[in-house]
């Protein structure tokens, strides 16, 4: 199966804002069809959501 993304970005690539989230983190509650996926390296140190605490960008809405 193959799958196709697309999104919009505002500004160029910056390694530094790029965050992450360890894939079966349970709370996100995605049922994978997988055990054992192949990560690459950077995938298998990412932290499950509830260690990001603090890491993350926190967004205000803004209403006009």
């Amino acid at each position: 199966a193959t799958a196709g993304l697309l999104y919009k970005c505002t500004a160029l690539y910056s390694p530094q804002d790029e965050r992450g989230i360890i894939w079966n983190d349970r709370t996100v509650g995605i049922r994978w069809p997988v055990t054992h996926p192949l990560l690459s390296t950077k995938d298998q140190a990412y932290k499950t959501l509830a260690e990001m605490t603090g890491e993350l960008p926190v967004y205000i809405p803004s209403f006009a």
